[in-house]
Formats: structure tokens, C-alpha cells, sequence
């Protein structure tokens, strides 16, 4: 039966001018393989990947969304979707996922709401984005909404200091009697410069007395330009860091590991451009995009930037 279903469609198919090909003696197993649970009898297989996946999925089913409504929006099918960030009984957090294969409207889906969003809710929106200047759908709603774009490594006039000015960082000590700085910050600097470091950090077994002289010296570096309220940069560390003496003898490699490959970042022109000068990118607009587009090459400094626009955020 069914290689007659098989000869007739085939028929079909040359009716209307197309050429199928058919295999003889494997339709059975093919049948079979269609049913639940069986895929791994199937007598051929194909491997997939993300995109394969995702179409895989009904993701273009029409729903009515959240049970609140902060966002109201038409989808394809002409419906009506409810979209809320707020707190729900439904919803297990306030995080939301959009996938899909290329071409499916991931990007229009998501600037739908964006637009949405900042329009009508008047909320900041900070977009990460990885398309390019000349293919990032982001940056034609950030002109259309009076944001800003800033391409991170195509931009030459475009820096990132990931450290932070002085009155932002600037908290009262233990007893309420002067400025310090804030712990969480410092935790913060320290680890980031542990990292740019040690990029392979997490591995090492003394990566708490690498994060300890990190410490040190970004507590130094902000000692240094106290006076006049400089923001400190890379290169600020840095000199903290070959003045450092360490109070033990077994620190004294690691500082020195530290220091060298701290020096390979100021003397790369693209690392030393982006985050070893004063922050220049337009950060007061309601709507911010950051593109990280061509750091692909170079993955260490886009682990950094994409840390730095996180804590940024």
C-alpha cells in the first residue's frame, strides 16, 4: 500500500513538472520512524542545529499573552497579545525569551515592543546589539525615538571607561565620619581586572590572591587621582599595579604575571582606544544601544565591554 500511495504521489509531482525521487524498500521504515517514539528507527537522520530547531517549534500560534496588560500589541495573525513585566502568579520571573530562525520577525517583534514601551510607558530602554552599523534594525528605532547608537569597535571617537567616577563610587565608612569607597563597586573593579589579567581566572587555583592584589590596586588608582577628581582608566591600574609590594613573597610572581599582561591590553591600539580613556558615548538618552559587532576576533575585550555595559545598565 504504500509504495502505491508513493508511485501515485510521484505521479503527482510529474504532472505538474517536478521531478521526486523515491527510494524503493525503505518506505515502511520511513512510516514508522513518523510515529511517536520511534524517530531513531528512522532510515536516515539528519542533524540539527539552532535555527533548525526553532523552526521545529509553533511559535507563530496566536496566544493572548499575559493576564495584565502593560503592552498591548497586534501580532501576525491580526490578534490582540498582552504583554506585562510586572510580577504574576503566572509567570515564574519577569525575564522573557524571543527565538526563532532568520527572517521569522524576532527584531520586529521585539521593537514592536520596545516602541511600545517607550512611547507610551516612558521606560529607559538598553539594547545589546551584534548586527553592524549598516544591518542593526535597533539603530533605525533608536533614530526613530531619539536614542542613541553607539557602535563599540567601529567608532573610533567611541570609548568605554569600565571604571567609575569618583562620586559615584564614593560611600560613608564604618563609622559615618568620612568617604570611603563602595564595597560592591570595588568587588566589582577588582574582579573585572582579575579577568582582563587572568582571563582564564576561573581555573586558576590562586584567583583569590590574584583578585586581592586587583583590589589593591584599584583602591590605589582611586587614591591617586583623588585629588583631582580624575575618573582613573586602565593606565591608572596599571601604574598602581608596578608600584604594588606585595605584604607576602608568594604574591610577588603573581603581581608580576598580572602586571605584564595588563601591558599587552594598553599596548593593543583597539583594546587601549575603547577602555583606556575617559567614556565617550552619548549616555543620557532614553533609549541606549550598545553594538558589539566585529569583537568577535577578539573575545577577551568583548567579555570586558559586555561586562562593563551590564554593570552600566
Amino acid at each position: 500500500a504504500l509504495d502505491r500511495a508513493t508511485r501515485k504521489l510521484k505521479d503527482a509531482f510529474s504532472d505538474q513538472g517536478a521531478a521526486l525521487t523515491t527510494e524503493t524498500g525503505r518506505q515502511l521504515p520511513a512510516f514508522l520512524a513518523t510515529l511517536p517514539g520511534n524517530g531513531p528507527r528512522a532510515p536516515k537522520n539528519h542533524q540539527l542545529i539552532t535555527n533548525n530547531a526553532a523552526d521545529l517549534i509553533p511559535y507563530f500560534t496566536p496566544t493572548t499573552g499575559d493576564d495584565e496588560a502593560q503592552l498591548l500589541y497586534h501580532t501576525r495573525q491580526n490578534t490582540l497579545t498582552k504583554v506585562s513585566f510586572l510580577p504574576s502568579p503566572t509567570r515564574a520571573n519577569n525575564n522573557a525569551l524571543v527565538f526563532g530562525s532568520s527572517g521569522s520577525g524576532k527584531s520586529f517583534n521585539v521593537s514592536s515592543i520596545f516602541e511600545q514601551a517607550c512611547l507610551v510607558e516612558g521606560g529607559p530602554l538598553l539594547v545589546i546589539d551584534v548586527q553592524g552599523p549598516e544591518l542593526s534594525s535597533y539603530r533605525v528605532l533608536a533614530d526613530a525615538l531619539g536614542g542613541s547608537y553607539t557602535a563599540l569597535a567601529s567608532a573610533p571617537d567611541v570609548s568605554f571607561n569600565p571604571f567609575f567616577p569618583h562620586d559615584e563610587v564614593a560611600a560613608l565608612d564604618g563609622n559615618g565620619s568620612g568617604p570611603t569607597l563602595d564595597a560592591e563597586a570595588v568587588r566589582y573593579l577588582s574582579d573585572l581586572v582579575a579577568l582582563m589579567a587572568l582571563p582564564e581566572i576561573d581555573r586558576r587555583d590562586d584567583r583569590a590572591f590574584a583578585k586581592e592584589i586587583a583590589r589593591a590596586c584599584v583602591i590605589d588608582a582611586y587614591r591617586r587621582t583623588a585629588p583631582d577628581r580624575r575618573t582613573p582608566i586602565l593606565g591608572d591600574v596599571l601604574d598602581a599595579l608596578s608600584a604594588y609590594r606585595p605584604t607576602e613573597p608568594e604574591y610577588a610572581p603573581l603581581a608580576r604575571e598580572m602586571l605584564l599582561k595588563l601591558r599587552a591590553w594598553l599596548s593593543d591600539p583597539t583594546r587601549a582606544r575603547l577602555i583606556n580613556r575617559p567614556s565617550r558615548f552619548d549616555g543620557t538618552r532614553r533609549m541606549q544601544v550598545f553594538d558589539l559587532f566585529g569583537l568577535d576576533k577578539d573575545k577577551e575585550l568583548a567579555t570586558i565591554l559586555l561586562l562593563a555595559v551590564r554593570f552600566h545598565i
